[in-house]
């Protein structure tokens, strides 16, 4: 028997053996197939009817209707639902032309008419089913009103979703279990062509048993980039075999029920990237290495010179391909994706894509190449600055690469159009089909953020300007389970302006508003909190959701603003990597104590000092809303709770810093010590609050790969290491320039990590001011880097695993505890003079109980003003006229 007919076998039957020894979860519906059904047990019916009955559970699934249209032709026509009462009205009749579709319109009405909500949970290991009705007459009194069906068209074809980076970042350990429930969330909200990269590696496994070559991959977490062709060695690796084959079974059973749905799954195509052990077999190929990020770089196969080996290994891939998971003639292919290329002469670009495409089709004549247009984000802006043809992708380079395919063959996604759409730059990628996408979310970090009224009509706005090849929407993150409100908005724009189903008769809108029209933000945060939260939740819950729209959802917030996850989890001595969280804020440098310097950029996720004041409002409201209502809080309002909460604790911690710089630099030891206290405290204070959810444990993550690796304690220990280094250090030492940028707000990782590195930087200045010397920064940084070092792999210290203390409870000691703080005393319409500041620049909160708060944590404040400064001295002679500015003092002897 042929080593590939060993792994195929192997593959079969460990697919059975997932199948069977999975167990159903417990929260979420179990897997199950309708008795009526299960004549067509794996028809699309079916498949879709499961959906349901795991979502709305059987009684109310019964009550639904589904009917299945023969739509020949394609085209946007064929992707459009009906929701219709039966004649006996007493059920739901939804038509629509697979099972994507019917399951669209059936969460459109879960959204709409029964308030109810499917969203991720963070690591929580179920979906978060919300407000779903059980009960046949409870669902039948909301068909109520729905005397006319009702059609709603999708306004693009496509709905892509999950780039390379998602499969590292958020599924790399998930279970079978976990996989379906994430393919019920794509059905229910559209998703047509999802990416299955996890093919790839047992692809070159099978070619590399044929050829008797030895094979090397990178660690689970770190497969992504060799995916795309970024890295070659085995950095934390080599994953092991076991893992390999695995994925193998798992890919055939996902695959299997996302065809079932309707759904067309991308396949990682060939572009010429190679195992590096393929050199010996193929000796006279002309092979180039294109660096990434100072890992060792992947070996792509030069197509202009070795063209002939080109053809012979992509015809091995393809061929592998079909024989182990089939196609849907949908192909992943990325050639330079972060790099430069080693040829960049017209010549060869166009070469390359030419090879490229004429290898897919001879093994496809159907193909479709689906490429990321991340490679061109230099043109960003470049036609307003008149500067295109400056950039390295210059016309001459584009032109070249792209006229190779033909135009009804390419598919690009505009990977970052929120915030930096490339089809203007690009001449509508120059007329091939494109797709517009958000990422929002990089390396998971956490930041509510996003202008949801951009995000609503963002592929609205692309279909006005390109409406022959606007194909669709694209949901491309690289990690999932954060900000559920942007993915949900963004995910229901490609049915048209998002919410006007169930708002049409409040806003008069049609479902295809036109982009220039106003989008109803307030009422749909309403709607939101109406399908996630209890009926019976307090008003004040939702009013401080509404609040958040002036902030971090609101229309001068960017749509992309997550340049930085937060003070807790930054690196303390300033910049390091391309990615490092908020450069310099300690601003610690040699032959200083300290150089006191406000940071000026983004502030995770909400930013400005006004935002950050709405973000305390609203937490603050909503944590009194809580607390007044009746019912345990539903799993949706939790997550926000802790959510918005730990992000506000984050705004404080960062304030903390400020003052803290100062009272070291005035040399104020008794101060110092103590608000280096309260800095420490703080994160603990976080990781408490984390603690207490499923969703934000860093536990969980280790454990997810622990029990991935259940063959030895070696695969254990090795997929440990992934899970730590993937979420700190991101690579073998400092010099590599991804550090921290997969940095993560969970507990555990900022008690037992970032905790230290701040003890050790805090402790530093204290030294350096209490024996009058500069700060050794080289020195902390290194105890810092040896700490990081040494944790990665400290497989000894575990972290719980499930949730600890109340969620509301914790927020609510960390409100009083700032509402205990208040400053009474005051003047209207003045200020200090700059020589009372103790502060060089001014807090971000401008809260009066946040200010309080912080006065009373100096003994040296005598003061504040509601523009941020506290001061030393109140006296008279020292104020200052300024109108709209109000003046709080510690005590009456100062007027």
């Amino acid at each position: 028997m042929k080593a590939g007919s060993r792994v195929s076998l192997f593959v079969l039957l460990l697919t059975l053996g997932i199948l069977l020894v999975t167990p159903p979860s417990q929260a979420y519906g179990k897997i199950t197939v309708y008795e009526a059904k299960k004549a067509n047990e794996f028809g699309l019916l079916a498949t879709a009817y499961n959906v349901l009955a795991r979502v709305l559970g059987d009684e109310v699934a019964a009550c639904i209707e589904l009917e299945q249209l023969n739509r020949e032709g394609g085209g946007k026509d064929s992707t459009n639902f009906e929701l219709s009462r039966s004649e006996d009205g007493q059920k739901l009749k939804i038509s629509g032309k697979d099972g994507v579709t019917m399951l669209s319109g059936a969460y459109h009405y879960m959204r709409w008419r029964m308030n109810a909500s499917v969203t991720w949970s963070g690591l929580g290991n179920d979906l978060i089913v919300e407000n779903p009705i059980r009960t046949r007459d409870a669902f039948v009194e909301t068909l109520v009103g729905l005397n006319t069906p009702v059609r709603v068209s999708a306004r693009g074809e496509w709905s892509y979703y999950m780039q390379p980076c998602t499969n590292s970042y958020s599924s790399a350990f998930w279970t079978a279990e976990r996989w379906l429930q994430e393919i019920d969330w794509m059905a229910l909200h559209g998703v047509t062509h999802p990416t299955m990269y996890m093919v790839y590696e047992p692809i070159w496994q099978r070619i590399l048993d044929d050829l008797n070559e030895t094979s090397a991959f990178p660690g689970p977490a770190f497969l992504g980039w060799f995916r795309m062709g970024n890295m070659e060695d085995t950095w934390a690796g080599p994953a092991p075999r076991t893992y390999i084959n695995r994925q193998a079974g798992l890919a055939q059973i996902l695959l299997r029920r996302m065809r079932a749905l309707g759904m067309f799954p991308i396949l990682p195509g060939f572009s010429g990237s190679i195992p590096c052990s393929l050199r010996r077999h193929f000796p006279n190929a002309t092979i180039v290495s294109m660096p990434w990020e100072g890992f060792r770089a992947s070996c792509f196969l030069d197509g202009p010179s070795s063209s002939a080996t080109f053809e012979d290994i992509g015809q091995r891939y393809y061929h592998t391909l079909q024989e182990l998971f089939g196609s849907d003639h949908v192909y992943a292919i990325d050639h330079f994706n972060e790099m430069t290329p080693v040829d960049g002469s017209t010549r060869a670009l166009a070469r390359t894509s030419e090879l490229t495409y004429q290898v897919m089709s001879a093994a496809d004549s159907s193909a479709v190449w689906v490429m990321q247009g991340w490679f061109l984000r230099e043109r960003y802006g470049c036609r307003k600055a008149n500067r295109c043809n400056k950039v390295y992708w210059n016309q001459q380079r584009l032109g070249a690469y792209f006229s190779s395919i033909p135009r009804q063959q390419l598919v690009v996604l505009d990977l970052n159009a929120s915030e930096q759409s490339l089809s203007y730059d690009t001449y509508g990628f120059l007329e091939h089909y494109f797709l517009t996408c958000i990422i929002h979310v990089f390396g998971g970090n956490r930041g509510i953020h996003g202008n949801l009224t951009s995000l609503a009509t963002l592929y609205a706005t692309a279909q006005r300007d390109y409406p022959a090849n606007a194909l669709g929407v694209g949901l491309a993150m690289e990690a999932i389970e954060a900000d559920p409100i942007v993915f949900e908005i963004f995910s229901e724009s490609r049915w048209g302006t998002p919410g006007t189903f169930g708002l049409a008769q409040q806003t008069k809108l049609h479902p295809k508003t036109p982009p220039n029209l106003t989008f109803p933000l307030a009422l749909y945060v309403d709607n939101w909190a109406n399908s996630r939260y209890s009926a019976d939740v307090d008003a004040r819950v939702v009013h401080g959701l509404r609040m958040l729209t002036h902030a971090a959802w609101g229309l001068y917030s960017s749509a992309y603003d997550n340049s930085d996850s937060g003070a807790i989890v930054s690196f303390p001595f300033g910049h390091r990597g391309c990615c490092s969280a908020n450069p310099n804020i300690l601003h610690l440098v040699p032959g200083q104590v300290l150089k006191p310097q406000h940071p000026g950029g983004q502030r995770h996720g909400i930013k400005g000092e006004a935002n950050a004041s709405w973000a305390f409002s609203s937490a603050k409201e909503i944590v009194h809303g809580a607390r007044q209502t009746t019912s345990p809080l539903t799993r949706g309002l939790e997550y926000d709770l802790i959510d918005l909460v730990r992000q506000v604790m984050d705004h404080i911690f960062w304030d903390l810093c400020r003052i803290w710089e100062a009272s070291v630099g005035r040399r104020d030891h008794h101060e110092a010590r103590s608000l280096r206290a309260a800095l420490l405290e703080q994160i603990d204070e976080a990781d408490e609050l984390l603690s207490s959810s499923p969703d934000w444990l860093l536990g969980r993550w280790i454990a997810r790969a622990r029990e991935y690796g259940t063959a030895n304690v070696q695969d254990a220990n090795l997929f440990e290491y992934n899970a730590r280094n993937q979420v700190t250090r991101w690579g073998r030492d400092a010099q590599h320039s991804l550090n921290d940028y997969a940095r993560k707000y969970w507990a555990g990782l900022l008690s037992g990590f970032y905790k230290i590195r701040w003890d050790i930087a805090t402790n530093e200045a204290i030294f350096a001011m209490q024996f009058n010397r500069t700060v050794d920064i080289d020195a902390a940084r290194e105890r810092c880097e040896e700490f990081e070092v040494r944790w990665q792999r400290n497989f000894h210290d575990q972290y719980p695993n499930s949730p600890q203390g109340n969620a509301l409870a914790i927020a609510g000691r960390f409100f009083d505890k700032i509402n205990a703080h208040s400053l009474t005393s005051r003047l209207q319409g003045w200020t200090m003079a700059p020589s009372a500041r103790l502060t060089a620049q001014p807090a971000w909160h401008r809260n009066h109980e946040v200010l309080s708060y912080f006065c009373d944590m100096m003994r040296s404040c005598a003061g504040f003003s509601t523009e941020g400064y506290f001061f030393s001295s109140t006296q008279s002679s020292l104020r200052i006229p300024a109108p709209g500015v109000v003046l709080y003092v510690k005590t009456a002897s100062t007027f």
